[in-house]
């Protein structure tokens, strides 16, 4: 058999450098804002009142989206993040460019309600970012379904294909655009 180490691993990973590098980057660079105009777009956010999602909205904001949906669970949270995008983009002071639209998907009625509403009220759909989402260590049977599966998986999906069709209308009335859907884990 011999020394098998030097036959069966002959490359030695050195993962030294890439550790420190990562460290440094993540405790000492700071990303440049992202600078493309989003001037005339309509965006929705969904799970936009914390976290990943408040940020992202805030960045679209920030990038002149001329509509953001932040679509919610609760509308007085909702209505929070609306007021700290407003209050920490100094630059723009355009509170009629932000929307609080309920969406609580637990309910597939509520997604399916949110997508009726989105056709008939939105004239464009340039971008979904779909960021909601849950994580919760009781068992709980909503529609039918585990919770977190509603939410997460199902539902999301749902909503997903919901807007598909009014992503295709843009990209038709704006063949120069490209419509994007965000699906976030």
């Amino acid at each position: 058999m011999g020394n098998t180490q030097e036959s069966e691993f002959p490359i030695q990973l050195n993962l030294g450098p890439a550790i420190r590098q990562f460290f440094y980057s993540q405790l000492f660079i700071t990303p440049r804002y992202p600078t493309h105009s989003f001037a005339g777009k309509t965006i929705i956010v969904t799970g936009s009142n914390v976290g990943l999602g408040l940020e992202a909205a805030r960045h679209f904001y920030r990038l002149n989206a001329a509509k953001l949906i932040l679509a919610v669970r609760t509308v007085s949270k909702g209505q929070a993040a609306k007021e700290d995008i407003l209050k920490s983009v100094t630059a723009r002071n355009d509170a009629d460019a932000i929307e609080v639209w309920p969406l609580d998907q637990t309910s597939n009625q509520s997604t399916l309600e949110f997508c009726e509403r989105v056709q008939k009220e939105l004239p464009r759909l340039d971008a979904a970012v779909l960021n909601a989402g849950i994580n919760t260590k009781e068992f709980r049977i909503v529609d039918d379904y585990e919770q977190v599966t509603q939410v997460n998986v199902l539902n999301t999906f749902l909503l997903a294909l919901s807007l598909l069709p009014k992503l295709r209308d843009t990209k038709g009335e704006f063949p120069d655009e490209t419509p994007h859907l965000t699906i976030c884990y």
